[in-house]
């Protein structure tokens, strides 16, 4: 079972000046198609290395959340950049991610 993911920093630069983001991706030359528009430009990719990942319930929308501790408890919630890949990477915790959502909506747990 997977623990840790690849992780990149990126800058991207528009008419309002750069801005930096931290993402998950399996290699490096697919993050430029996931920032870049007509607008956006990626003017940087830095390689993070491998980090560790913990999945966890995020109850208030009953999905996963996955958090990177040496990342400054880095959180990546459904919809921003990285959490599909996180998604497959690390099926397994999913999975018993949303078992445990289950079982706390159906109130088996208290």
């Amino acid at each position: 079972m997977a623990k840790k993911a690849r992780f990149y920093e990126v800058t991207t630069k528009n008419g309002y000046g750069e801005q930096k983001k931290i993402v998950s991706a399996p290699k490096k030359s697919l993050i430029a198609s996931v920032f870049e528009t007509p607008d956006v430009q990626v003017s940087n990719i830095e390689y993070l290395g491998f980090k560790e990942v913990i999945a966890r319930p995020n109850a208030e929308n009953n999905d996963v959340s996955f958090v990177v501790p040496s990342l400054d408890g880095l959180t990546i919630d459904r919809n921003q950049p990285g959490h599909k890949t996180l998604s497959l990477q690390f099926d397994d915790k999913v999975k018993q991610v949303y078992k445990y959502l289950d079982a706390y909506q159906s109130g088996e747990l208290s």
